[in-house]
C-alpha cells in the first residue's frame, strides 16, 4: 500500500510529505505551488530525480500523512543550513498566492520551524523576507496559544527588517544597515545554496534601509 510505500525514513519521502503538509494547509493545490517545489528540485537534484521526486509528490498529496514526527526526526538529521533553505522554500509556498501569509500559514511555519531546532533569530530574519502581517507573541515562538494578528505598516516592517527600533539613530541605523549588508552579501556564499536566500534577505535589506531614510527625510523637511 501507498502508507507501507511511505513509512521508510528516505529523506525525500520525509522532505516530500513535510512540502504537501504545507501546500494542502488551504485545501487547494495550485500550479504556482508546483511551479515553486519544481523549481527547488531542480536546483538541488538531478533532473531525473526532480521528475520522479514531482511524480512522488502529486501521489503524496493525494493521502494524509504524519508530517509532525518526520519533520522532527528531519531536524535531527539534517545540516543546519539544509534547513534553512527549507524553511525558505516552505516560506515561498506559503506566499506565492496571496499578498501576506494567513495566520494558518504562519502557525505552520512556525511549528515547523521549532520541529527543525530553527533559531528565534534565524526564523525572525526568514520572515521578514517575506512576512508584512506582524505577529505579538509572548516568550518563545513555538508558544502558539498567545497568538494575536495585528496590521504591520511597512515602516514597521523595514526596521524588523534592519532588526532595529523605531527609535534607532541615523547612525545606529546606518550602522545596523552595513553589518546586514556584510553578513548577507552574496560574496560570502559562493556556490553554497544559501547565496539565493542571502540574496532574496539582501534585496529586503536595501528596501527596507531605503524606505526608513527616505521617511526620514520627509520628516525632517515637515
Amino acid at each position: 500500500s501507498s502508507k507501507q510505500r511511505f513509512s521508510s525514513g528516505d529523506f525525500k519521502v520525509s522532505f516530500l510529505i513535510l512540502v504537501a503538509a504545507q501546500m494542502k494547509l488551504d485545501g487547494r493545490v495550485t500550479k504556482s505551488e508546483l511551479g515553486e517545489v519544481k523549481v527547488f528540485l531542480v536546483q538541488h537534484f538531478t533532473e531525473e530525480e526532480a521528475l520522479k521526486m514531482l511524480q512522488l509528490l502529486k501521489e503524496i498529496l493525494n493521502h494524509n500523512y504524519d508530517y509532525q514526527s518526520v519533520t522532527v526526526e528531519m531536524g535531527r538529521r539534517m545540516s543546519y543550513s539544509s534547513k534553512l533553505e527549507l524553511m525558505h522554500l516552505l516560506f515561498k509556498i506559503a506566499k506565492v498566492d496571496d499578498e501576506k501569509i494567513n495566520t494558518q500559514s504562519f502557525n505552520f511555519l512556525t511549528q515547523v520551524a521549532s520541529f527543525l531546532l530553527i533559531s528565534q533569530a534565524d526564523f525572525n530574519s526568514l520572515k521578514s523576507i517575506y512576512y508584512y502581517t506582524y505577529y505579538q507573541y509572548d516568550n518563545t515562538y513555538n508558544n502558539r496559544s498567545s497568538y494575536t494578528t495585528h496590521s504591520f505598516s511597512n515602516d514597521d516592517w523595514a526596521y524588523e527588517v534592519l532588526e532595529i527600533s523605531k527609535d534607532a539613530s541615523e547612525a545606529e541605523i546606518k550602522k545596523a544597515y552595513r553589518a546586514l549588508v556584510k553578513k548577507y552579501h552574496p560574496d560570502q556564499y559562493g556556490t553554497n545554496p544559501l547565496g539565493d536566500l542571502a540574496a532574496e534577505k539582501l534585496k529586503s535589506i536595501n528596501e527596507a534601509y531605503d524606505m526608513i531614510m527616505k521617511e526620514r527625510q520627509q520628516s525632517s523637511h515637515n
